[in-house]
């Protein structure tokens, strides 16, 4: 049974998708709904693990205010409660922080769809969740256009 969702939101389109999702599934289960958004440091790839500086306030402050307003959201939509956690730092090292003390029943991520030389080089919060987090994940991918559908 499904009691705690918690979804991953940064200000993205694919972010709020994900969080309808989670909403739907929170709905249908009764379950709790935590979003979880990081403001990120950014690793530097060259010269060893060294992260950029910490991040300026205007930037939490945003987050602060996006977490607020899907916070809202989820309540306008019938979600008792909803629970947002904020944190510094690289994302998916915050994320696996967060889930692996307290796991819950389904993650909830957004997809960014990012081509295979881009995820390479860059690699994929989502990707590396589906690896490493202690929870079942569901990824919310973005709807194909009829383009990719294979239509002529």
């Amino acid at each position: 049974m499904v009691q705690r969702i918690v979804v991953a939101v940064d200000g993205s389109v694919h972010a709020e998708r994900a969080l309808e999702t989670a909403i739907a599934w929170a709905k249908c289960s009764g379950a709790q709904l935590v979003l979880i958004s990081v403001v990120p440091f950014h690793a530097v790839p060259f010269g060893g693990p060294q992260v950029t500086p910490p991040i300026n306030e205007a930037e939490v402050e945003a987050h602060r205010s996006m977490l607020a307003r899907l916070q809202e959201l989820a309540r306008k939509e019938g979600i008792a409660n909803p629970v947002t956690e904020l944190r510094q730092g690289l994302v998916i090292d915050e994320l696996m922080d967060y889930i692996s003390h307290d796991p819950p029943d389904l993650l909830v991520v957004g997809s960014r769809g990012l081509s295979a030389a881009k995820r390479l080089i860059l690699g994929s919060v989502s990707e590396s969740l589906v690896h490493q987090a202690p929870c079942p994940v569901l990824v919310d991918k973005p709807h194909p256009t009829p383009a990719h559908k294979g239509h002529t």
